[in-house]
This record gives structure tokens, C-alpha cells and sequence, in this order.
């Protein structure tokens, strides 16, 4: 999505977090990294937001299938939707900087994902990148498909050991 801050010029890209027809909300979950997205976080529930959505193509879902979810950092919240449907057909493999970073891990958990947890400092979880558990993971059992979101060079060795092992993957860019 694409929002549009009272104040400013330039929409700011928001990955939807999650969503509900019936109760008539999106959830957006993001970082305050600048003004705008600092205006964001003072917004009250209920107000009215000018937002472009959904953009792009999102991803393709079959629950049916065994799926691994590769999240860092604020790559990790338009998973949690996606990684939904799977329940425990999901592993969800989410990176971070730190334990004070850490986003949405109960949520995924409390979807029936298997959940585990990278630490760029060591702080929680394996001591070192996402990707990592992503090599480990599929050396313990196979999946049918790798579902990426974050920064540019997690979404390249993702997608380079997907290709390794001759696995589909999608990545959000």
C-alpha cells in the first residue's frame, strides 16, 4: 500500500500486515524511520488514512503445500497474512536485529507455524542471518515452496538457495 501522510509530498510504501473484510480494518505494522512515518505513528485507530492498495501481485497460496516463510526485520509483518493458511504446513524463518526488534513471532506461532528466530547480535534465536536458518531448514526436511520479504541482500541468497535446490520461491520487493 501506499499512504499518503498529512504534511507531506511523497506517499510512504506500507506492507499490508494483515486484513478483515468483515470487521472492516487494515492492519499495517511499520518502523518510524522519518517524519512521515513518525506522523503515522501518532495516528489515532479509526481515523481516515488516504491509502493505494493493494498493489502489486501478491503472492500465490496453496495450504496444501509445505511453506517457508523468510522474513527480516520489517520484511516480516506482510508475511504473517500469507504464512496464515498454512497453519503447520509454515515455518516461519525471521531475522532481526536484535531481541528488542523482534516483531509478530507469538502471531506466527499462534497460526500453527514453527517458528525460529535469527539474531543479528546474538541477542535471541541462532547468532547470525535468517538465511542460515533457511540452509539448515531445508536440510531437515523439504518444503514446496520459500516465501521471501526484506532487505535486497536476504532476498538475493534466498533466492540463490532456493535456486540451489531447485525450489520455488516468490520475494516481495
Amino acid at each position: 500500500a501506499n499512504i499518503l501522510v498529512e504534511g507531506k509530498t511523497l506517499r510512504r510504501p506500507i506492507s499490508v500486515c494483515g486484513f478483515s473484510r468483515g470487521e472492516g480494518f487494515i492492519r499495517f505494522v511499520f518502523e518510524v524511520r522519518g517524519e512521515g512515518t513518525a506522523i503515522m505513528s501518532e495516528m489515532a485507530e479509526g481515523q481516515n488514512m488516504d491509502i493505494l492498495a493493494p498493489l502489486g501481485n501478491g503472492f500465490d497460496i496453496d495450504p496444501n503445500e509445505k511453506a517457508v516463510f523468510v522474513g527480516g526485520g520489517i520484511g516480516v509483518p506482510p508475511l504473517l497474512g500469507a504464512s496464515a493458511p498454512y497453519g503447520a504446513n509454515a515455518t516461519a524463518l525471521l531475522g532481526f536485529r536484535n531481541k528488542d526488534a523482534m516483531i509478530l513471532a507469538d502471531e506466527f506461532a499462534a497460526n500453527g507455524a514453527d517458528v525460529r528466530i535469527a539474531t543479528d547480535d546474538g541477542s535471541y534465536g541462532l547468532h547470525g542471518f535468517v538465511t542460515q536458518l533457511l540452509a539448515q531448514r531445508l536440510d531437515e526436511a523439504p518444503c514446496d515452496v520459500i516465501y521471501a520479504c526484506g532487505p535486497k541482500p536476504m532476498l538475493r541468497l534466498t533466492a540463490a538457495e532456493a535456486g540451489k535446490r531447485r525450489l520455488r520461491c516468490m520475494v516481495s520487493l
